[in-house]
């Protein structure tokens, strides 16, 4: 394992989110590690987010380019990076003060260890009025661990995996994890929450229902993928894929999609070494995302 460059690089995609921006700038700025190479890659805003970055020009770097999605403008953070760890943060997010000291000690305690993952807690944006919040409080109780904020990755690690693909505009984290578990990587989940999840009115996924069709044909094709490559499994732990997705979700899949889904379950088994902690399934990041969004962009 290569030695950790001490420099972190932070990676905030944005798309007319210049309302909350400020927010969760100083977030990262406040962090107990340094030092810090904060990037923000405006995915061609039409609002005042340019203003509000400027207003940061002494820690933050501001790069814009046409609107693509936000797999495109974390790829683009991702190649103007110097850092040897990386991290992402979506524009509304917030993280707790020690999220990247805690995340660092921990890789650097375990030189095996290629990416830190912690807990995410959500939160009802305080502007909204009690028939939003009622809306929105269902989602606000619920937690977990894989997000793309709660993140911190070695560069050569994530580059194993590869670029976030570009062809899907809301679940690009899915498709990643499910990549990076096929290559084995090695992560470790801090029990302690590290990031902060706003739920408000203009979520990504909540402004643009329609992406949520998405999500069935991602994991068609990541079942596909690993039919095609699956060898030696007979001696592979497996774990249910997807079950939660259909059980807890808002808005449940046909029958005939539901038993697609189900009949490809042990085909998206994921496993990672040394030691692992309990067993992550895309389902998770799935759930959460069709209930609440990728919502910093």
């Amino acid at each position: 394992m290569t030695v950790i460059n001490p420099q972190i690089s932070v990676i905030i995609p944005v798309f007319n989110g210049a309302v909350f921006l400020a927010e969760t700038l100083e977030s990262i700025i406040q962090q107990d590690w340094c030092p810090l190479e904060i990037l923000v890659i405006d995915d061609g805003s039409t609002d005042y987010t340019a203003a509000v970055a400027a207003k940061f020009s002494r820690q933050v770097r501001y790069v814009h380019q046409a609107n693509q999605g936000a797999a495109s403008a974390r790829n683009y953070g991702i190649q103007l990076a110097q850092g040897g760890v990386l991290t992402f943060l979506d524009a509304d997010d917030l993280w707790m003060p020690d999220k990247l000291a805690r995340q660092m000690q921990m890789m650097q305690a375990e030189p095996t260890c290629e990416a830190v993952l912690g807990g995410v807690k959500n939160f009802i944006s305080p502007e909204l009025d009690e028939r939003q919040r009622q809306i929105l409080a269902k989602s606000a109780a619920q937690t977990g661990n894989l997000h793309i904020g709660s993140m911190l990755i070695r560069r050569d690690a994530f580059l194993r995996v590869g670029l976030f693909n570009t062809r899907w505009r809301h679940g690009e984290f899915i498709d990643w994890w499910a990549r990076a578990m096929r290559v084995n990587l090695i992560y470790k989940i801090l029990p302690e929450v590290v990031l902060l999840r706003r739920l408000h009115t203009s979520n990504m996924t909540r402004r643009e229902k329609d992406g949520r069709k998405e999500y069935l044909p991602m994991l068609r094709e990541l079942l596909a993928q690993r039919r095609a490559t699956a060898t030696q499994t007979k001696n592979s732990d497996t774990e249910e894929i997807y079950a939660k997705h259909h059980t807890d979700r808002a808005s449940p899949c046909s029958i005939p999609e539901r038993a697609e889904c189900q009949g490809g379950i042990s085909d998206l088994a994921v496993r990672h070494r040394p030691e692992p902690p309990a067993a992550q399934p895309i389902c998770t990041v799935a759930h959460a995302l069709s209930q609440s969004g990728s919502d910093g962009h």
